[in-house]
Parts: structure tokens; sequence; C-alpha cells
């Protein structure tokens, strides 16, 4: 969390390359990523597809910086990402998960995930929810932003869960977002809003 960190988060990320990434998991007998070269642009929404197991959540794990390949580079608008660097760049990130962790706690304290409750930024928190098209229906719960969500978030669906986990994303002020299969969970109407919301945050951030 920023608020809770000295270390400064990049600004300015243009372009975000893998070069000639490799990996494989220890004790396996195949790499789930072997030589992979591609380059993702500020503004640009971009989908990686493949079936169960293809090396997906594995890209988007060397993208967060969560591991480091054997082979190739992760490069920051052209600079190479090392220990140095690293903190300020995952400072840099929104991430949201497959799989959206809700705690048994407010709205607010669920977007505004592991930060002081002493120093929440309501505001910050409301404007997060806007841009991900989460304050519609949050403003129908029995109290609002400071309704108790429940064990696991047994009030939400799955959509809104996720829209939960984007807002969650939205309110560190990222230079990227991403996000490890975001809709494998939900019904296929749902799916098409989440993508839709998606594309908006291009020009909402």
């Amino acid at each position: 969390v920023r608020g809770k960190t000295a270390v400064k988060s990049l600004s300015n990320i243009e372009n975000v390359s893998l070069s000639g990434i490799s990996y494989q998991y220890p004790n396996t007998s195949s790499a789930s990523l072997n030589n992979i070269s591609l380059s993702f642009r500020k503004g640009s929404l971009n989908t990686i597809a493949g079936p169960s197991g293809s090396g997906k959540s594995t890209m988007a794990d060397v993208m967060l910086g969560l591991l480091r390949p054997d082979n190739g580079n992760l490069l920051i608008n052209g600079e190479r990402l090392t220990s140095s660097n690293l903190a300020s760049y995952q400072c840099s990130i929104g991430y949201v998960p497959q799989h959206i962790f809700i705690l048994d706690d407010s709205v607010i304290a669920n977007v505004a995930f592991g930060e002081d409750p002493r120093n929440i930024d309501i505001q910050r928190v409301e404007d997060a929810l806007v841009k991900a098209n989460a304050m519609e229906f949050v403003v129908r719960l029995k109290d609002g932003t400071k309704t108790q969500l429940g064990q696991d978030g047994k009030l939400l669906s799955g959509g809104q869960r996720q829209r939960i986990g984007i807002a969650r994303a939205v309110i560190m002020q990222p230079e990227m977002i991403i996000a490890d299969e975001p809709i494998s969970a939900l019904d296929v109407s749902i799916q098409a809003q989440v993508i839709n919301l998606l594309n908006d945050l291009r020009d909402r951030l």
C-alpha cells in the first residue's frame, strides 16, 4: 500500500516488454514459458488466451515480478527490471486475481484492503468504486459503503465480487492493471460486462 511504504512508485510507464522470457518450475519436466517475447503499450487492453496449463498465470506472475525468469528480461520503458527497481515497479501495478478474497468487513475495508482503518480516504474509496462500476450496486446495499459483506463476501454475486476486486486495484492509482483470468468463474452475460469495464478503464485511470 503506497501510504505505508517509503518506496516511490514508477510514473509514466509507457511500455512493458517480455524479452526472451523462459521459466520452468522446480521439479517439473518442461518449461511453462519458453522464449516468450511480447510488448504491452500504455492505453491498450491486451488479452492472453490459451488452455488451462498453457502458462497464462505464470506469465502474469513474471509480469508482477513474483517470479524471476530463468532466461530473458522484463523491460519497463526499455529498462531491465532488477532487484533495485522491483519494489517501485510493483507499487505501480494493480492486480486483479482470478479469485477475489473478500474480508468479513465493510465495503470500505475491502476496497482499501490492507490500509490502516484510521487513515482510509473515503473519497478515494468512492472514486475507485465509481471507476469500477461498483457504486451502482453498493448504494443499494443496506448501509452503502459501510455494509458488512459477510464471510467470504456471501452478500455478493460473482460479478459484484469482481467489481470490488477491480476497485481494490484501481484505488492504488496504478500505471497498469494485470488481471489473471478475471471472467473465468462468471456467467457469460456477466463476462461481457466485466470485459467492457476493463476496456473502459483504459480511459478512466
